[in-house]
Formats: C-alpha cells, sequence, structure tokens
C-alpha cells in the first residue's frame, strides 16, 4: 500500500517540483516560422512532431502554445500525465502500442477544440529518428498543418539508458525550440506514403540541425 501511495502520489508531485524548479532557470528562446505566428495569433491548432528524447526540454514551453498529447497508462504514464496536466497540457490516454487508436480519436477531438496535438513520431519504441506515419493521417483526417521541430540546449545531461537518447538541459541552460517549416497533407492523399514520411523525417533532422546552428548566435 505504501509503495502505491509512493508511486501514484508522492513521486508524480516530487519529479513535477523538481522539474519546475529546474526548468525556471532554463532561458527560454524559440524560433518559429511566419505561418506558425499567423497560426497562434488567429488560435489556430496545428500538429506538432517531434522526436523522443526532445519532450524534457520541451515540456516546459507549453506556456506559450496550446498543446495536447497521448499518456500510456504504464507507471511512466501516469507520472508524466500528472506533470504534463501541470503544465498545462491535455491529454489523451494510450499509445501507440496501448490503447493507440483511441487516444489518437481523444487527440483529434481536443484538436477540434482549439489544442494542438503533439506527437513524438519515432515512438513508441523506437528505432530512434524513424518517423512513422501516424502524425501525418491525423493531418489529413483533421486537415491540420503538421509543424516539425526539435530541442537544442547549450547544456545538458544525455539520459541515454533507453532507445530515445533522452537529453535534460542542465541548470541555467539555453534551451531553444525551433520551428520548421508546415508540412500540408491533402485530405485526398496517401499520408502514409514512404515519401511523405522521409520528408517529415528530413524536416525533423533539419529543425534540429539549424537549431543547434542558431543557439550559439542567439543572447
Amino acid at each position: 500500500m505504501r509503495g502505491i501511495m509512493f508511486r501514484r502520489v508522492i513521486l508524480p508531485r516530487l519529479v513535477y517540483a523538481v522539474y519546475r524548479s529546474l526548468s525556471a532557470t532554463w532561458r527560454l528562446r524559440r524560433r518559429e516560422p511566419p505561418e506558425m505566428v499567423a497560426r497562434l495569433e488567429a488560435g489556430q491548432p496545428f500538429v506538432v512532431a517531434m522526436w523522443h528524447g526532445d519532450e524534457l526540454g520541451l515540456v516546459c514551453f507549453s506556456r506559450y502554445y496550446h498543446l495536447a498529447t497521448m499518456a500510456s497508462w504504464s507507471k511512466d504514464g501516469e507520472l508524466m500525465n500528472y506533470v504534463l496536466r501541470k503544465f498545462g497540457f491535455e491529454t489523451a490516454r494510450g499509445s501507440s502500442s496501448r490503447g493507440g487508436s483511441g487516444a489518437l480519436r481523444g487527440l483529434m477531438r481536443l484538436s477540434r477544440k482549439g489544442w494542438s496535438p503533439v506527437i513524438a513520431v519515432d515512438g513508441p519504441r523506437g528505432p530512434v529518428h524513424k518517423a512513422k506515419p501516424g502524425v501525418l493521417e491525423l493531418a489529413r483526417v483533421t486537415g491540420l498543418p503538421v509543424f516539425p521541430c526539435a530541442m537544442a540546449c547549450s547544456r545538458h545531461v544525455a539520459l541515454h539508458r533507453s532507445w530515445d537518447l533522452t537529453d535534460l538541459p542542465t541548470p541555467f541552460a539555453k534551451v531553444l525550440i525551433y520551428w520548421g517549416e508546415p508540412i500540408i497533407v491533402d485530405r485526398d492523399g496517401d499520408a502514409r506514403s514512404p515519401d511523405m514520411t522521409q520528408r517529415l523525417e528530413d524536416a525533423i533532422n533539419r529543425c534540429r540541425r539549424e537549431g543547434r546552428e542558431l543557439l550559439p548566435r542567439l543572447d
């Protein structure tokens, strides 16, 4: 009973407190293309595509965006669900391996309410930095553009104990979220084609490369 109480009640609050304290020291920077700025000013949602491993740097940027994402039913998912909601995310429960169809339907419903769905497109188990087409299908069904993004930070701790190569920015690091140009998916097109998936993969990698090149030039 004590173990369940710690895992379900105490640990999520402890993780949230630590992450909030740490991220409060970061110097946050954003690079947004004009198309994204226009949608933000109009209050219009969009779909976010990113790699696993960048999420620990990106969660605190939710103050600038109206974001929703999937949170699995696993123990780690329960913890992340608590932290994400504390940072202002909406969540749809499930993952692409457990309850995935229900979670995707949940993201579609949230997008109709103005939330921007976020999907790590190389999940849930990799291979790392290899895009899967689910996010493009979501964009096709909702009619929303996909904005690829990546994190760059000046200093980090590599938490590479699993396949996703997670990086955690260290105290007082400069952290940049770099957004790419939108990808439009035709409602009558083939969102799952290899060409579309490769285009998405290349776009996220371009964000990653250009973000790292830009970061040292930012104040």
